[in-house]
């Protein structure tokens, strides 16, 4: 199993007076701030359960854009986690 994580940082985040702030309305997904976490294995078992443990851990995420670039059985298993763990859908 490989998991990681890379933080993007968006071209329109700012600082002011201590508070990130950044305006992503009518912003495409490469102009905003985000964790890309990317977790790949051939084993469905140990897939679900490392997105079960994060999303545990980290809530299901709130984007639309929250499986972008998954395979569709991926896509599938995710959005079946994120509704049993959080009650994202």
């Amino acid at each position: 199993m490989s998991i990681s994580l890379e933080e993007v940082v968006g071209e329109h985040r700012r600082e002011i007076g201590g508070i990130i702030h950044e305006d992503t309305i009518g912003k495409g997904i490469e102009e905003i701030s985000q964790a890309v976490v990317t977790v790949s294995t051939d084993k469905e078992g140990a897939f679900r359960e490392a997105i079960r443990a994060l999303v545990r851990k980290y809530r299901a995420p709130r984007t639309t854009y929250a499986t972008l670039g998954s395979n569709e059985r991926g896509k599938r298993l995710m959005v079946a986690l994120f509704d049993e763990e959080d009650g994202w859908v």
